[in-house]
């Protein structure tokens, strides 16, 4: 591995360090034969809305855009736009989805109630 790609790494898995920035979070996934795929990876969660005010919520139900942070490599498959994504057991679709450095930068929209 070349010297740049180490730097990159390394500032990865700094970003990333649950004593620093990450939290520990539990993606779902439900697969095309509907089978749920669950794991607790290193997160961090941008806790406002993409135009930058606090998420808004009331009575158990909220529409809002939030930003997720997630290693590439802890990630089990690729995120696509339109996917569904389980973040601690609530529904999001993801709207965009975008590789950044090792980094999935993941933009959710949730619209709904806990399942």
């Amino acid at each position: 591995m070349s010297a740049f790609k180490d730097m990159i790494a390394d500032d990865i898995s700094i970003f990333m360090n649950l004593d620093e920035n990450a939290e520990l979070h539990t993606i779902s996934t439900i697969n095309k034969d509907n089978v749920r795929t669950d794991r607790e990876i290193p997160i961090i969660i941008d806790m406002y809305d993409i135009d930058g005010r606090p998420s808004k919520s009331s009575e158990g139900v909220s529409a809002h855009t939030t930003i997720i942070y997630v290693e590439a490599k802890a990630l089990w498959f690729v995120p696509r736009v339109d996917q569904l994504l389980f973040l601690n057991l609530n529904q999001y679709m993801i709207i965009d989805a975008s590789p950044e450095g090792g980094i999935w930068r993941l933009t959710l929209k949730k619209n709904g109630m806990r399942p």
